[in-house]
């Protein structure tokens, strides 16, 4: 595998540049023994990276419930005092042979070398995403890695259980949805064909919707393979196409332009910045630290320049209710909070306040969607398939009036 790497060169200089070699480890030891100094190393992901075309499926990585289980055990093994190479080692021995022990061993090997735990993880594409990898390596900055990898643990375990909800709340919404295409089918490949012959001799007007599903049904009996290969090939497309990051980046970027998606965004956003914010002044660290470690945690470009906004505001000395104006995730209510929790001596309560409120807030706003979008989408399918048959059933009945005649 090929490694970029910077490192402090035999005069102290940086020097940049791209080793071969097995295995993380085996990179940072073969450097050392060219007398320079690495301090950053992750496998190359640019053009000259040996890297599948595929995109890596979901069912290859460990998912939040695996990460979630990691992070709590290794909190609490660094609570105790173990040292994070061993806390490491402990938990790859008790991960099962899979893609989670193979990523735990990358990690340890890479903590080994000297590398940082947040180093390690980065050095294993797809394990973490942005936010949690900031936070890890906030609390490496600040020196309260410990309660910060606790909160990380809590932050997961809530994500799972949200998740959980969401996919509880989506079921019915989308066997509705796959019940749509599959009554179609049904129509097209069963019902039209018994009565279209009805039609042939008949001289009646045919509505527009029986000569629609007459047309399907015809192209479903003489041309079924390309259907259904056309239908695998949009189905695998989408997937081709999002298994990049920069592809997931701008699919997000259009998604929150939707005015459903930007008010949750941006609620989580206010959870997550004030949450991470509030667990690092609970770990000791200084405000300033604080708002410096804090200020690549956002998701989106937009958030973290803000951020930097924000953080640079606090290095001049204004107060934090104020540099967070910068952000426009919080509104007046939460810069209202900090104002006080900076006046009574308890930003850090307060900062988690207003991370459970916009959690709370966000899981709200979610539960209205998905109350509202199970009768809509029933309201729709009974339209759409009512619609059909109620019109096969006037065609024949025209048919009878005409019988009678």
């Amino acid at each position: 595998m090929r490694i970029r790497y910077q490192a402090l060169g035999t005069s102290g200089e940086i020097v940049k540049g791209i080793v071969d070699a097995d295995s993380l480890g085996l990179a940072l030891s073969q450097l050392r023994r060219q007398g320079i100094a690495p301090f950053e190393a992750e496998p190359e992901v640019g053009a000259g990276a040996t890297r599948p075309w595929w995109p890596a499926m979901p069912w290859t990585k460990p998912g939040t419930e695996w990460r979630a289980r990691m992070v709590r055990q290794l909190a609490t093994l660094l609570a105790a005092g173990v040292t994070l190479d061993r806390a490491l080692r402990i938990i790859e021995l008790q991960t099962p042979t899979g893609p989670g022990r193979t990523l735990m061993g990358r990690i340890l090997g890479g903590v080994i070398s000297g590398l940082s735990l947040s180093s390690a993880i980065a050095g294993t594409p797809s394990f973490f995403k942005s936010d949690e990898l900031g936070l890890i390596r906030a609390g490496e900055q600040t020196g309260s890695l410990v309660p910060v990898l606790a909160e990380l643990a809590a932050i997961l375990e809530r994500r799972l259980e949200t998740s959980g909800k969401l996919t509880s709340a989506l079921i019915y919404p989308l066997f509705l949805l796959a019940m749509a295409p599959l009554s179609l089918l049904l129509i097209a490949t069963v019902l039209v064909p018994n009565i279209a012959p009805l039609f042939a001799n008949s001289g009646a007007e045919v509505p527009l919707i029986l000569r629609a599903m007459m047309f399907l049904s015809s192209e479903l009996r003489e041309r079924a393979w390309f259907w259904i290969a056309g239908c695998g090939f949009f189905g695998i497309v989408p997937v081709l196409f999002l298994g990049r990051p920069r592809r997931r980046q701008e699919l997000k970027g259009l998604l929150l332009k939707l005015p459903i998606a930007r008010a949750i965004s941006r609620q989580t956003e206010a959870s997550r910045v004030c949450r991470t914010l509030g667990s690092l002044l609970k770990g000791g660290a200084s405000l300033q630290s604080a708002m410096m470690a804090v200020a690549d945690v956002a998701t989106t470009e937009a958030g973290r320049l803000q951020l930097h906004k924000a953080r640079d505001a606090v290095a001049d000395g204004k107060r934090v209710s104020i540099a967070m104006k910068a952000l426009k995730s919080l509104d007046d209510t939460a810069l209202q909070l900090m104002s006080i929790g900076e006046e009574t001596n308890r930003l850090e309560a307060m900062l988690h306040y207003i991370a459970e409120s916009e959690e709370k807030a966000a899981e709200r706003y979610v539960d209205r969607l998905m109350t509202i979008l199970t009768p809509l989408l029933t309201l729709l399918m009974g339209i759409m398939v009512g619609g059909i048959v109620m019109s096969i059933m006037r065609a024949i009945l025209s048919l009878n009036d005409m019988a009678l005649r």
